[in-house]
């Protein structure tokens, strides 16, 4: 039953869900703190640690990638969202400001800048918006109630205000605002339009509105992304309302009519077809309740500020009409057939005005009377036009005998006449008409219907605006109404559980199957019903506060869904097959997305794949990396754009495993670089406590400068430590060996001889490196000269000894060097036995042990089967390189490139800031990097261990518990 679903079902530690919550939420691995606090707790202890997690950029990351997840408004990121309409006085004329000096000049930088900055403001408004809510701990109510809009600098001086910021040059710091520089446009409006430049307002005139917030409902990018017209009706706007805040998919709550007769029905099926009204009937009032607000999500965009009906409805175009009488003598009567309701009015419009300035050449249409027939030719109404008021196009003329009373319209405009109609149907409409006829056409009349009034905000062939039965009290400020009403309703608590959801199990709530006799049907179906009462106990406690916590507060209910069952079960292996496939759902194993992986492996290496920095780019794009860009690998690894790819991939394939095989191997070798050769041990996060040096053979390792420049001045180069008895291989190299075809300097290694003493500084040992079988370092590689050996390149001795007895002993090694360069001759030693027994077998499982828990959360030991696969290949990996590699580490590629933050912290100044007129951006110093790998800090490898560790963290960066959360 759904109440036992987890019966017997062990859950996931303390630890590991603070692991997995701490990825989610804050990028990164819990710090030793936040483990220490979760051991041996209870769940109100884990909780509390999770909630800890909810702050900073990362949470803030996450907030707004999981509401854009569902609202899907980053569409919009990269467009122009505010558009010169002349309603943002403010905006439209600093655009034209800016723009007109940039087409003169030349210099678009200000212009593109201030541009960006106002577009990205409005762009993530409603993502702002709810991550200011969230982050702030408001009620999550707010996100619909809000009366203000999230702003940054540049789109809060568009909007007409000027908060303070703490940094008024950040694209991404918002602060909530008023738009209060919002005009409509009303008599006494005046603009002028450049084609090459934009829009620029002379005179905004007397339209200065409050303008209503709703949340991100009445947020530009948020009406765009889900935009109206002429046909759709807001109902696009409504449907997403109803699915993202009270979790019901209105095009789901009824089957879809397959009748032909029902699909063919043209006499307005929305409101009088049972096939169509299921569904019209929930979703148009709810539309109408967005009456106000245009196709591009301006507030009453249409003339006169009253409205933003589809000027279409208002003034239909009709049948144009010729009218070739040019006098009242001459009046002719103009026949269209219309369609018309019982309250439709007639639109008689003027097409094609002519004027020539100065001249008295001047063509306008003149209107007598209108009579209405019905389709049997009986009269039912006649209207002389003279009467008509309430109109915004031409005027009355009277005359001295009233005989030949008419209007008068002398602009492309139309007015509207009342008719007395007495039933739907169809009529015969007679104007009685003629002209002031000028130009090389006569003058054209279009005749339509329209059941539109001077006043109406909405359509009048639609259900009222509403909501649950209720109607806005005032047309103006409807959508704010409904954002209340929303908010209150029961749904909305539920709607928020399945909000939320998916951004931390991956997957949307289980719904019933449709179908029963689907194979797997009772287990989805038991999935649906458990999962069902866990959201009606999530969004009970989310009403009410979780724990005496305050009401909706999304922090608590994130916390509460990750210290819940389903997010933290573990595998069943039961019988029961039904039980399985509901279980299915839990655990939350699900792929990470692009950017949960960019974030995973920079928290866990310090290392960014593809990171760049482009400080002129759009704000959305100036810092990013291969995975999170969607010029990258985004959407290849299952990411969305939010406009073709809308819903994120769960499961790999094929591709998505190329790429997840790139990232790693080209992450790992930079990775190993930086923490072996460029950072201090203390700060590096993965290999502190093991040397470069230590191999599977190893048990002493050490690295010397041979400063002696002459045998009579020779270094004893002394390695000490504990020695088991046995044979033993020493092995000696030269990694850095330097020549300079120019100068013919020449740095070489000279060799004399070796010695091993017992702890009692016996000799044990001794080997005459002239008499020393060389093998790969034999002539041309190295010679003998008198007493001792000469390497002259890079080159690696293996020196057989035998050793007694066990216990400490010390190796020493009598060399100089033909000094050359900037750096002295090195040597590095270390004494090898086996790869089974070694102090280095030993130390490289131990390190093992800790990379295995940091890169997969996986707590292991030096003979756990993770270890030993890992050590297997890292001694095979090892093998082959010994065999076959060079001594340098970068012998072999290695994308250090791939992060243009990858000095950080080892090299100063790496990068370099280059000016263009076109913007800013960085490249690399290479000249300071290239002599610090090549010549003043060579990275050498001479054990090849370190290139045995690059295999191995690709191995564990591919690993499913990696690339999974």
């Amino acid at each position: 039953s759904p109440d036992r679903l987890f019966d017997g079902i062990a859950l996931a530690s303390p630890r590991y869900t603070l692991r997995r919550a701490a990825l989610i939420f804050a990028g990164r691995l819990p710090t030793a703190a936040e483990y220490a606090s979760v051991a041996g707790g209870d769940d109100a202890t884990l909780r509390r640690a999770v909630r800890a997690l909810m702050t900073g950029p990362a949470f803030h990351e996450f907030l707004l990638r999981a509401t854009n997840d569902r609202l899907l408004t980053e569409r919009h990121v990269d467009d122009q969202t505010i558009e010169n309409r002349g309603h943002l006085v403010a905006f439209d004329n600093e655009y034209y400001r800016l723009h007109a000096e940039a087409v003169r000049t030349g210099r678009w930088q200000e212009f593109a800048r201030w541009h960006q900055g106002v577009q990205h403001g409005a762009a993530r408004a409603p993502l702002e918006l709810v991550a200011h809510v969230v982050g702030n701990d408001l009620p999550f109510t707010e996100v619909l109630t809000a009366d203000y809009v999230m702003a940054n600098p540049w789109a809060a001086s568009a909007y007409g205000t000027a908060p303070t910021f703490v940094d008024a040059d950040d694209p991404d710091e918002f602060l909530p605002v008023k738009i209060a520089g919002y005009y409509t446009k009303r008599q006494g409006y005046q603009e002028s339009f450049d084609p090459g430049i934009g829009l620029r307002v002379l005179n905004p005139g007397p339209g200065l509105v409050d303008h209503p917030h709703a949340g991100l409902l009445s947020t530009m990018v948020f009406l765009r992304r889900y935009p109206t017209t002429a046909t759709n009706r807001n109902r696009a706007r409504a449907r997403w309302t109803y699915y993202h805040f009270l979790g019901v998919d209105v095009e789901k709550s009824a089957s879809r009519t397959t009748d032909p007769v029902a699909l063919a029905d043209t006499d307005n099926p929305t409101m009088k077809n049972p096939a169509c009204t299921v569904c019209h009937s929930v979703l148009d009032p709810v539309a109408g309740a967005f009456q106000n607000f245009g196709d591009v999500g301006f507030y009453r965009d249409q003339w006169g500020g009253l409205d933003s009906l589809d000027g279409l409805y208002k003034d239909p175009e009709g049948e144009k009409r010729a009218v070739e009488a040019g006098s009242w003598e001459q009046r002719e009567t103009v026949t269209a057939p219309l369609t018309l309701a019982l309250d439709s009015q007639v639109v008689l419009g003027f097409v094609n005005d002519y004027w020539v300035g100065g001249t008295g050449i001047d063509r306008n249409l003149r209107l007598h009377r209108l009579a209405l027939h019905d389709t049997g030719g009986n009269v039912v109404d006649v209207v002389d036009l003279v009467d008509l008021f309430g109109q915004t196009c031409g005027e009355p003329v009277r005359t001295a005998d009233a005989s030949s009373d008419h209007w008068v319209i002398w602009s492309d405009c139309s007015v509207r006449v009342p008719v007395d109609v007495p039933a739907d149907g169809d009529y015969v409409v007679e104007v009685t008409t003629w002209a002031d006829q000028a130009g090389d056409e006569p003058a054209r009349l279009a005749v339509a219907a329209s059941p539109y009034r001077l006043g109406d905000a909405w359509y009048r062939d639609m259900r009222a605006p509403g909501f649950g039965g209720e109607s806005p009290p005032d047309a103006a400020r409807s959508l704010p109404w409904l954002a209340r009403r929303i908010v209150a309703d029961e749904r909305f608590a539920e709607a928020a559980v399945g909000f939320w959801w998916p951004a931390i199990m991956g997957r949307d709530l289980a719904v019933p199957p449709p179908e029963s006799d689907d194979v797997d049907f009772d287990g989805r179906l038991l999935a649906a019903r458990a999962q069902a009462s866990t959201v009606d106990s999530l969004a009970a406690g989310f009403r009410t506060g979780f724990h005496d916590g305050s009401p909706y507060n999304v922090k608590d209910l994130l916390a509460e869904i990750v210290v819940s069952d389903w997010f933290r079960a573990q595998t069943f292996e039961g019988g029961d097959p039904v039980r399985a496939e509901a279980l299915r759902q839990a655990g939350a194993r699900r792929l990470l997305t692009p950017e949960e992986l960019a974030h995973k492996t920079e928290s866990i290496t310090g290392f960014r794949w593809g990171r760049w920095i482009h400080p002129s780019a759009r704000p959305f794009r100036r810092e990013t990396d291969a995975l999170s860009d969607l010029e990258g690998y985004r959407l290849i690894y299952g990411g969305i754009d939010s406009d073709g790819m809308t819903d994120r991939l769960r499961e790999m394939n094929s591709v998505m495993a190329a790429v997840a095989r790139s990232h790693a191997v080209e992450s790992s070798c930079p990775i190993v670089l930086r923490e072996f050769y460029g950072l201090p041990e203390e700060q590096r996060r993965l290999f502190g406590g093991i040397d470069a040096a230590v191999s599977p053979r190893s048990d002493i390792v050490g690295k010397f400068k041979v400063a002696a420049t002459t045998r009579a001045d020779a270094d004893t180069l002394v390695l000490r430590g504990h020695l088991t008895a046995g044979e033993r291989n020493i092995s000696l190299a030269f990694p850095n060996d330097y020549w300079n075809a120019d100068t013919l300097e020449d740095r070489n290694l000279r060799l004399d001889r070796l010695v091993v003493r017992d702890a009692a500084d016996l000799e044990v040992a001794s080997v005459e490196f002239e008499a020393l079988d060389a093998g790969a370092c034999a002539p041309p590689l190295a010679d003998t000269e008198g007493d001792h050996l000469v390497v002259y390149r890079p080159c690696r001795l293996d020196v057989p000894v035998e050793i007694p007895a066990g216990g400490i002993h010390e190796v020493e090694v009598v060399a100089w060097a033909d000094q050359a360069g900037d750096q002295l001759a090195v040597l590095d030693m270390a004494v090898e036995s086996d790869t089974v027994n070694s102090a280095g077998a030993r130390a490289i499982r131990n390190k093992l042990v800790d990379l295995i828990e940091t890169v997969l959360g996986v707590e292991v030991d030096a003979s756990s089967p993770d270890v030993e696969a890992a050590y297997r290949l890292y001694v095979d990996v090892w093998e082959r390189r010994r065999e076959t590699g060079g001594l340098r580490f970068l012998d072999s590629a290695c994308a250090y490139g791939a992060d243009i933050r990858y000095f950080d912290g080892v090299l100063e100044d790496a990068l370099v800031e280059v000016v263009e007129d076109w913007g800013l951006y960085y490249r690399y110093d290479w000249e300071r990097i290239n002599g610090l790998l090549y010549r003043d800090a060579i990275p050498y490898d001479s054990s090849a261990a370190a290139r045995a560790w690059v295999a191995v963290l690709a191995y564990l960066l591919l690993d499913y518990r990696y690339l999974y959360l």
